[in-house]
């Protein structure tokens, strides 16, 4: 959502932002809509940095990457002028006893 306010819309208010949550029996979905500046791209350099040296950790430029490593896939696409973001997350499986 932040990079959404930011990088669709430059910080300019009254832009709408959609989010959709599904949950299935086997994920969760995020889809995030918006009729913003388009992303450039998915893919990108990952930021190296020291996690052990607090300082080294950026500030910002890290959002993509994050979402990216936690999510299972991502998606991204422009249909008609929107720009869609889908974010799908597993469950995981456990086994009873």
């Amino acid at each position: 959502m932040t990079n959404v306010v930011k990088h669709a819309y430059h910080c300019q208010p009254g832009h709408e932002v959609r989010v959709a949550v599904s949950i299935y029996p086997d994920r969760i979905s995020f889809q995030i809509r918006d009729t913003g500046s388009r992303m450039r791209s998915l893919a990108q350099e990952p930021r190296e940095f020291d996690h052990h040296n607090l300082p080294s950790v950026p500030e910002t430029g890290m959002g993509l990457q994050i979402i990216q490593q936690i999510m299972d896939e991502v998606d991204y696409q422009t249909v008609d002028g929107i720009n869609i973001l889908t974010l799908q997350k597993y469950f995981k499986k456990t086994s009873s006893a």
